[in-house]
Parts: C-alpha cells; sequence; structure tokens
C-alpha cells in the first residue's frame, strides 16, 4: 500500500516507473501534496524501476532526485541487481539535495540493487548536511569516465531561505570506504562542518576513473575507482 506505480508496459503486474520522467513526476507530485499537508500516502515512499530497462538521463533531461524523507528506489519488486534497471550516460545520475522546506528535514534515502554506468560527470552527486545519509545496497558502477563517481558538499539544513547554496570548505580528512556499512564522511575545516553520510552495502565499482585533473579548494570530490 505504501508502494505507488504506474505499471511497467511489458508486465503490467510489476510496479515501476518506465521512465525518469514519470518518476520525477510523481516524486513532484508527491512533495507537493507533503507540504500542502495532504499527503497521497504515508511514508516510507517506495519507488519502483522497471526491470529489464535502461534509463537514460541525457535524452530524457531528467535524473534521479529524492525530494522526501524516507524515500527508496527499488529495482524490480524485490530491489535486487538482477532484475537489470539500468541508469546509463548523463551529466548527472542521482543527485542528493536537502529539503528546502522549513521544519522539514529529510534524514534517509536508499537504493537498491541499481547499475549506474557511463556517467560523463558525477554519477552520484550528494549535497546535504550531516542530518541526512543515502545509503545503496546492490547497486554497482561501470565505466563512469567523469569527474568522479560520487561527490559528497555539505548544504545546510532546512532554512527560512530556499536559496541558499552549499558551502564551499576545504577537506580536512576522509574516511577510508570499504565494500560494507561503513559511513564516508567528510570533515571540512570551515566551523568543523561534517557533510552527509553515504553508505555502501554489497557495491562494486568498476572501470570508473577521474578525467578533470585534482578538484579546486572548494570540491568535495568522493572518487570510487577500481
Amino acid at each position: 500500500k505504501r508502494a505507488y506505480s504506474i505499471g511497467c508496459s511489458s508486465d503490467p503486474s510489476i510496479p515501476g516507473f518506465e521512465t525518469l520522467k514519470e518518476l520525477f513526476d510523481f516524486s513532484v507530485l508527491e512533495f507537493q501534496a507533503v507540504q500542502s499537508g495532504q499527503p497521497i500516502r504515508e511514508p516510507p515512499y517506495i519507488y519502483f524501476l522497471c526491470p529489464d530497462t535502461i534509463y537514460k538521463p541525457d535524452e530524457e533531461g531528467y535524473y534521479i532526485l529524492p525530494l522526501l524523507d524516507e524515500t527508496y528506489y527499488f529495482c524490480g519488486s524485490d530491489g535486487s541487481s538482477k532484475n537489470n534497471c539500468i541508469i546509463d550516460g548523463g551529466f548527472t545520475q542521482a543527485q542528493i539535495t536537502p529539503s528546502h522546506v522549513e521544519g522539514y528535514v529529510k534524514h534517509i534515502t536508499g537504493f537498491f540493487g541499481i547499475m549506474f554506468q557511463g556517467s560523463n560527470f558525477v554519477s552520484i552527486r550528494a549535497e546535504s548536511s550531516n542530518e541526512e545519509m543515502t545509503s545503496f545496497s546492490d547497486c554497482h558502477w561501470t565505466g563512469n569516465t567523469g569527474f568522479a563517481t560520487a561527490w559528497s558538499l555539505y548544504a545546510p539544513p532546512p532554512t527560512p531561505s530556499p536559496t541558499s547554496s552549499p558551502t564551499n570548505a576545504t577537506v580536512n580528512s576522509v574516511d577510508t570506504v570499504t565494500n560494507g556499512t561503513d559511513r564516508s564522511r567528510f570533515l571540512f575545516n570551515e566551523n568543523d562542518i561534517i557533510s552527509m553520510s553515504l553508505v555502501f552495502t554489497d557495491c562494486t565499482f568498476s572501470v570508473s576513473h577521474f578525467c578533470c585533473g585534482e578538484p579546486k579548494k572548494d570540491e568535495t570530490v568522493f572518487g570510487l575507482s577500481h
């Protein structure tokens, strides 16, 4: 009852969105409903991607953008990479941002069983505060030839001003990331700010590399390569 879908054309009984636009449009609809105080459903907000489907951010002009707390993306009904949901190409394939609604804080987002390939800039762009965490389970990256596979940058939690921009700071230290449940956090010199957390479980990274040299001082790059 908590999962919404419009159905996959190959089999309407399989819940899922066939395009990134469909996924984005309904995400916006749900966000507006929650903002108005009349939510369509209670959290968690589960969205299914269609099995054996390739999503093209470059062609569609959309990428995955979680708008609500407790938003989870499943490949197929069970969130397994065996279902073959592929995000192929694109400047960015998924972006995590803080809520811009005062008093509404996002804490967690999750991705299950999704394949990310061929990003030409940053596959996962994570810009939020240390109040938020994004987890990836059984997700796999390959052929990313852009700036980095994942990029974590501090952005402030909700304030009355929705136009506040991410804080620029210099990296002080970065925790080692392993293929487990370790949290990868970035500690900044500026006010000892810690960015959001990224958690990877049973994920793989292959044929991923940097194209553009060393990052600038105001850029925090989480480069996962194998």
